[in-house]
């Protein structure tokens, strides 16, 4: 009498998480109203409000989310 054979289980992979690119705006306080721009050639990351025109930029490296 033989083994039975063992099913293999699927592979399951995870979902990237998504991460918002637009947020509220801490200094004129308006919902979706900040940008953010991540640009990987330059490694600089860009912040824009649309109605205040307040902007911000930052560096960024290999572990910063996009």
């Amino acid at each position: 009498m033989g083994r039975r054979k063992k099913s293999t289980k699927k592979i399951q992979t995870r979902k990237k998480q998504v991460v918002s690119t637009v947020f509220k705006c801490p200094f004129c306080s308006h919902d979706e109203a900040v940008e953010c721009k991540m640009d990987r050639e330059r490694n600089i990351g860009h912040l824009s409000c649309r109605v205040c025109t307040e902007s911000f930029q930052t560096p960024i490296h290999c572990t910063t989310i996009e």
